[in-house]
């Protein structure tokens, strides 16, 4: 064998995201009703956390289930980035929206869904991560129209890949 020249280098090595599994919990905070024309009406509690290391979270789809879509003016999601724990409306500020602004229901072409992207990308870890999902009511949302949001499965959190949510 003969000598290598000085410096001596190896070949690069990529660093790869590891396959994270996303644990979601969640919860309903809808409150007993609220007035046409009130906004951040809190609807869902969602926890959020990975398995290993880090993933980051851009979008979720959520569907209406009663009412129209011309009742809700603006779906929101909101981070819980004080650590409070529960949502109030009428302490917005403690809260940091992450989605982007004037998304509702049937806006992007399918009545009764949407899919809210992020203005604000979270970055999920292994400590669990609080998010609100809430509405703004329309003023002319009519008295006695009932309306809840739900999530169907996993499919509807878009994460990067190779990370899955379960």
């Amino acid at each position: 064998t003969g000598t290598a020249p000085i410096p001596i280098n190896s070949g690069p090595v990529p660093i790869l995201q590891y396959p994270n599994i996303i644990t979601v919990s969640s919860g309903s905070i809808s409150p007993g009703g609220a007035d046409p024309g009130t906004n951040n009406v809190g609807m869902l509690r969602m926890a959020l956390n990975t398995n290993v290391s880090n993933a980051t979270w851009s979008k979720i789809k959520v569907d209406r289930v009663g009412g129209s879509d011309l009742d809700i003016k603006e779906v929101k999601v909101y981070y819980d980035i004080n650590q409070v724990g529960t949502f109030n409306n009428a302490s917005i500020g403690q809260y940091l929206l992450i989605s982007s602004t004037g998304q509702s229901f049937g806006s992007k072409g399918s009545p009764g869904s949407i899919d809210l992207d992020f203005s604000l990308i979270p970055v999920l870890s292994q400590t669990p991560q609080l998010y609100f999902l809430s509405m703004d009511i329309s003023t002319t949302a009519p008295p006695g129209n009932q309306i809840s949001m739900r999530i169907v499965n996993q499919s509807y959190f878009t994460v990067n890949s190779p990370n899955t949510v379960e």
